[in-house]
This record gives C-alpha cells, structure tokens and sequence, in this order.
C-alpha cells in the first residue's frame, strides 16, 4: 500500500464512518495532530543534518589548518 496524503486519509477515514453511520471528531483530531507532530519532527530531523553537515566541514576544515600548521 501507498502512501497516503493527510487529506485522502481523512477522506478514506470519513467514508468508513458515513458506512458505519456514526463519527468520532477525536479520531480526526487526533489524526491532524499526529500529522502535525510528523511534520515538525521532519523539519527538526532536516535542522539536525544540516547542522551536522556543517560541524563536519567546520572540523575537516580545522584539521586542514593544523595539518599546514604541522607542515611548518
């Protein structure tokens, strides 16, 4: 199975409930909360490797000086 968007989630999860005949707003709101906690675990996570990447050149470029240094 695919992904699926928030929107065609929350559609599918409807369509359940117009089938049973009865609906649980906590489930949806539950449901957009956990989709709102996933997004901005993403941004850290994108935060977290780009400040890892630059700690890493910011280090290789340190050893570079001292290599040079050591050089003299």
């Amino acid at each position: 199975m695919g992904t699926l968007s928030q929107d065609e989630a929350l559609a599918k999860l409807r369509g359940l409930f117009a089938d049973a005949g009865r609906e649980l707003p906590e489930l949806i709101e539950y449901i957009q909360h956990l989709e709102l906690e996933r997004e901005r675990f993403r941004s850290e996570a994108a935060r977290w490797k780009t400040a890892a990447a630059k700690k890493s050149a910011a280090a290789s470029s340190m050893n570079s000086r001292l290599r040079e240094a050591l050089r003299e």
